[in-house]
């Protein structure tokens, strides 16, 4: 049975048909593979830095956490015993010197939130308590002062609490846990 010429042009044509769709089906496929791909990327991506933020936020936490507790316990002693004043005074120069960096970083894990006006708060608190306690300016009495150092105590107890919650319910930075869809 010979194949006349049209039959042999029909199969060649059925032939360049299948090798084309074959290759749009790979680019079509390939495309659709690589936009994948790439928003997982992403995805995972914005996963590590918000681990990231969560880690940073956190050595912040404990870094301002043991600074207010060494501070706030140094006012205690300065009231009972005025030979902790020299000891208080230090301690509040290295709070002091880290304080414009502990502000800075406190909004940008923590934004805008409770935490970060408390802490703005607190540290004006502890600015007052120290010209009051250490440098005299304005000279109080004791128990005013211990009532200043009480409410400081609340305060940073509330703060602490507050930057735990936030650490642990991930609202850190500015960006949220974003849920993938």
């Amino acid at each position: 049975m010979a194949t006349t010429k049209s039959e042999h042009n029909r199969l060649g044509q059925e032939i360049v048909k299948i090798v084309l769709s074959f290759l749009l089906l790979s680019v079509a496929g390939s495309l659709l593979t690589y936009l994948w791909q790439k928003e997982e990327f992403i995805y995972q991506t914005k996963i590590e830095q918000r681990n990231y933020e969560r880690e940073q936020a956190t050595i912040l936490f404990e870094e301002i956490s043991k600074q207010m507790a060494r501070q706030l316990s140094n006012f205690k002693l300065s009231l009972l015993d005025s030979s902790f004043k020299q000891k208080c005074q230090v301690d509040y120069l290295e709070w002091n010197e880290n304080n414009t960096r502990f502000k800075a970083l406190t909004k940008k894990y923590f934004g805008n939130d409770p935490a970060s006006i408390s802490f703005m708060f607190i540290s004006d608190q502890f600015k007052l308590l120290f010209e009051e306690l250490i440098l005299n300016k304005k000279p109080e009495t004791n128990s005013n002062l211990g009532t200043l150092v009480n409410k400081l105590e609340m305060d940073i107890n509330g703060f602490n609490e507050q930057l735990i919650d936030d650490l642990l319910n991930g609202r850190i930075g500015n960006s949220k846990t974003e849920k993938k869809n």
